[in-house]
């Protein structure tokens, strides 16, 4: 049985995930600990940050991000989650938010990239939920 959450406010997440299929067990998850928003693309999170960067505590980011111009599975998918990482770095203005990748694949090379960009950490999909939710947590209290 999950932890009942304390009665002080919940952290506000921008949760980035453009597949609802992996999404919806998460999102049920995490609603139950945080206060969520969820968006299925790096502009429409861009756009959101831009806004009202303040919003949010944290981001948490699909870096796999499908590009319909692009196959399945392209290497350049991946390049779409790193690319939204550089560009609110860029854009949004004093961006401090810390930024939590959660992914089932991460090509050679792509996690020091990452991490470099401004990334936290990195959580693999395939971990079981409740780690994701302490590292969620042990980077906010990091940032608090």
């Amino acid at each position: 049985m999950p932890e009942i959450p304390s009665e002080k406010p919940r952290a506000r997440i921008l949760y980035v995930e453009d597949d609802q299929w992996d999404a919806d067990g998460t999102i049920k998850f995490l609603r139950y600990y945080y206060e969520l928003e969820t968006v299925r693309g790096s502009s429409d999170a861009r756009n959101k940050l831009i806004a009202n960067s303040k919003k949010y505590d944290l981001i948490l980011l699909d870096i796999r991000l499908h590009n319909p111009l692009l196959p399945p599975d392209s290497d350049d998918d991946t390049r779409a989650g790193y690319d939204f990482v550089i560009s609110i770095s860029r854009e949004v203005k004093h961006f401090n938010l810390p930024i939590i990748t959660y992914t089932n694949l991460v090509p050679a090379g792509m996690a020091t990239a990452l991490i470099d960009a401004g990334v936290e950490t990195i959580v693999k999909k395939n971990q079981p939920i409740q780690e994701l939710k302490e590292t969620i947590d042990r980077v906010l209290k990091a940032r608090a």
